[in-house]
């Protein structure tokens, strides 16, 4: 009924809000990172640098030196363990404050509480943890007190230090992309488990014979701060170990943890972090964690994730899985951010969505439209203009992505053209140390062989026996041919392995 003037009236409570700024956000893998040098990253669209101090912990700061405002990631880390601005000398500690000033007349810490104040550079509460290195994106006091309050997202085994030293728990190295589509654009991807055998034929089931009817179920029911679960009710791709349970777990703002139990009483979690960079782009960090069972065995057919393998080798080859979605969410944000403009609604209403397969992306997109604003909160000036990349080059480019963020790979790339060098002019020498030691060999025989004819003329019956192995080839020689084309293998497949640290296209169309 209508309400009067003496009615109680209760207004209708407003959905909870998830905290954006309020949680652990990872933004790098350490070892990958120089520690002799900051590095430029972006979160929410803000610029910020991380460096390594003189006691050895990683520091994030705004970007930008309080002077003039020029970027401190173009600056140096000193030995003292400061970090210099290197456009005018200024210095900074761990906290952000300012350590010197070379055109100070008096030392920068003579200076007025407010004088110092006003030089210090806005920094961020820091972690490093599992290999990773987190940023709180909130400044002051209050904020570092909310930020050692609060756990990272994870899960259990993630964190089990102990599980991994026993070797109990297989924890892979760190995959990390800057990904050519937003933040929101990756979620929906990976909280859809009925595109795998489809977009990932032939390394994760078969796009013609894996595709089936499936349900999927509420594990924790959507919420505001939580996120959701949800479960298959059936294997979805077949394994060499059969799948007891499965589940996609979204945790935001940036995990889904995507869990498989077998039959052998294993478990495999793929764990995908995804970051807000720009719009239009994310930072994607990602591994596997296998755990064993009671009598120390990994799922079956997944023994290779614990064998070692060269850390460049696993990152140069790792973006295969994510290049075959890749060319389909670039585009696809595109599409939508385009038609949704021009409907008045937003995206996920102009998708259709027939059958229960597409019931956690549907789920996602209401909690980001009804608890997360429906949009990444970026920091006020962020251009949020979507470029289109149609350039297969610039969409699979792998530097950019990867290469130049990974002081592994740089290093790798270094060797590989370093060896590139080594095995052409070894093959060169090697061939050509051939062609002399065959052409003496033959100098050295054509004697004998002039000796042999005038014995032969002279009817000698042992010249006749020499003649058939006089130009035969040494075993010295045959050696210096095999090394030749050795290297020249070996410089083949260095001139095949370099182009993937810039670039790893690849076709559906081509897929057979």
């Amino acid at each position: 009924k209508l309400l009067t003037s003496g009615d109680p009236y209760e207004a209708p409570e407003a959905p909870e809000s998830f905290r954006w700024f309020k949680h652990w956000y990872p933004v790098h893998v350490a070892e990958y990172l120089d520690p002799t040098r900051p590095h430029p990253l972006k979160l929410f669209g803000c610029n910020l640098v991380l460096w390594k101090d003189g006691d050895g912990k990683w520091q994030c700061f705004e970007d930008a030196c309080p002077h003039r405002l020029a970027p401190l990631s173009e600056g140096r880390v000193e030995e003292d363990g400061q970090l210099l601005c290197a456009y005018h000398g200024w210095k900074f500690g761990s906290a952000g404050e300012c350590k010197a000033i070379p055109q100070s007349e008096k030392p920068v810490s003579e200076w007025t509480a407010k004088q110092q104040e006003a030089c210090a550079v806005a920094s961020y509460p820091t972690k490093e943890a599992v290999g990773l290195i987190w940023v709180w994106p909130e400044t002051g006091a209050e904020a570092r007190k909310e930020a050692e309050a609060t756990s990272m997202r994870g899960f259990s085994a993630l964190f089990d230090e102990e599980g991994v030293a026993r070797g109990d728990i297989v924890r892979t190295a760190w995959s990390l992309r800057d990904l050519p589509y937003g933040w929101d654009y990756f979620i929906e991807n990976v909280t859809d488990p009925a595109h795998v055998p489809v977009s990932h034929h032939n390394v994760v089931g078969n796009r013609y014979k894996d595709p089936r009817f499936f349900k999927l179920l509420p594990v924790r029911e959507m919420s505001a701060q939580e996120g959701m679960e949800y479960s298959s009710d059936r294997q979805l791709v077949p394994s060499a170990d059969p799948v007891t349970s499965s589940s996609t777990d979204f945790q935001p703002p940036c995990l889904v943890r995507i869990r498989s139990d077998y039959q052998s009483q294993t478990q495999t979690n793929l764990c995908l972090f995804a970051v807000p960079t720009t719009p239009g782009r994310c930072r994607y960090i990602g591994c596997q964690v296998l755990v064993k069972n009671k009598e120390g065995e990994l799922p079956k057919g997944l023994a290779f994730f614990s064998m070692p393998m060269p850390k460049f080798l696993f990152h140069i080859l790792a973006p295969l899985f994510l290049h075959q979605d890749q060319v389909f969410l670039h585009h696809q944000e595109r599409i939508v951010n385009h038609r949704s403009q021009v409907a008045g609604v937003r995206g996920e209403k102009l998708y259709t969505t027939p059958t229960p397969a597409d019931t956690m992306v549907l789920m996602f997109r209401r909690w980001f439209a009804k608890h997360a604003g429906g949009t990444v909160p970026w920091v006020p000036g962020t251009d949020t203009t979507l470029q289109t990349n149609a350039d297969p080059v610039e969409l699979y480019d792998t530097y950019n992505a990867h290469t130049k963020h990974c002081r592994i790979c740089q290093g790798a790339l270094k060797g590989v053209e370093l060896w590139q060098k080594i095995t052409s002019v070894a093959a060169v020498v090697a061939a050509v140390g051939a062609v002399t030691a065959y052409a003496a060999m033959c100098a050295s025989k054509s004697a004998v062989a002039a000796a042999a004819a005038a014995a032969l003329r002279k009817g000698s019956a042992a010249a006749l026996a020499a003649v058939p192995t006089l130009y035969a080839p040494s075993p010295g020689v045959y050696a210096l041919l095999a090394l030749a084309l050795l290297f020249l293998a070996a410089n083949v497949m260095l001139g095949k392995l370099k182009p993937l640290f810039f670039k790893y296209e690849f076709s559906h169309a081509d897929n057979h």
